[in-house]
């Protein structure tokens, strides 16, 4: 099991998993494309729900173990962009094209 700790990157996709739990698409310079479980982030008393947008970078911990991932801790670098119209549109292309 592998430990990576505060690697910058992006959200690519988010899909709800079971009750409170998403499922997370994200990208990093360093490990590419992944997939990452974040457990409980769509609860209403968690840290991590506001942190989870698309277009925002972040700085993301998670535990390494096969496949999935799971996310321990995510971090907003900065401001999320405030998109509207055909940036939008321009920005979920990219995360489909990446």
């Amino acid at each position: 099991m592998s430990r990576i700790a505060l690697q910058p990157g992006f959200i690519l996709h988010s899909r709800p998993y079971r009750d409170t739990s998403a499922l997370l698409e994200v990208f990093t310079r360093e490990n590419g494309r992944l997939g990452l479980v974040a457990r409980g982030a769509r609860g209403a008393k968690s840290k991590l729900r506001g942190v989870l947008q698309p277009f925002r970078p972040l700085l993301l911990s998670w535990l390494g173990r096969g496949d999935l991932g799971t996310l321990t801790d995510a971090e907003a670098q900065y401001v999320a962009l405030t998109l509207g119209g055909r940036a939008l549109l321009s920005g979920y292309y990219l995360n489909e094209l990446v």
